[in-house]
């Protein structure tokens, strides 16, 4: 990544096809899958990630320091023990999904976008009352990965979308 560059996790709709795609193709550089901690809801024509805490994860945030926390833990197990202490999986294609995870895009965006994204998702400043809030997360499975997403501190009543994947939902709708 260009030091002009800002990596952002996207997971709704900003994805490849989706409605809001078109706000960050003029700044996109690159692209690669990616998963994070939390879950998602379903907030009607778009989701929202909740942070771990909020989800019901033994995690207390996904700040910079419970992301350190996280990975640490995960590095002491192997893969199968992961999954059975966070608990059922669910398959989409043979690939095992955690519950706790949300799959998306890493996007490698020009630092322009980065204020473009902002006014999408009414990120204001850290003080401010907004729809989101901007965050600072690891990759879940390949901690080379971070950068920022957008979250809501809670689900505020929008029920939880199963497997963590809003396209699949999408279609299961």
């Amino acid at each position: 990544m260009k030091q002009s560059e800002q990596r952002v996790f996207v997971y709704g709709s900003l994805l490849p096809g989706m409605a809001n795609r078109h706000v960050v193709v003029p700044y996109l550089a690159r692209e690669q899958p990616g998963t994070v901690r939390g879950r998602l809801v379903d907030a009607g024509p778009y989701p929202a990630l909740v942070r771990a805490c909020e989800a019901g994860s033994a995690l207390a945030d996904l700040n910079q320091g419970d992301v350190t926390a996280m990975h640490q833990h995960q590095a002491a197990h192997t893969a199968e023990r992961r999954t059975d202490k966070l608990g059922s999986t669910a398959k989409a294609g043979g690939k095992p999904q955690r519950t706790r995870e949300v799959e998306g895009s890493w996007i490698d965006i020009a630092s322009a976008g980065l204020r473009v994204l902002d006014e999408l998702e009414e990120f204001y400043g850290i003080e401010e009352e907004g729809d989101y809030m901007r965050i600072w997360v690891r990759d879940a499975c390949e901690t080379s990965l971070c950068g920022w997403t957008y979250v809501w501190p809670s689900a505020r009543g929008c029920p939880y979308i199963a497997g963590g994947r809003w396209l699949e939902h999408l279609q299961a709708r």
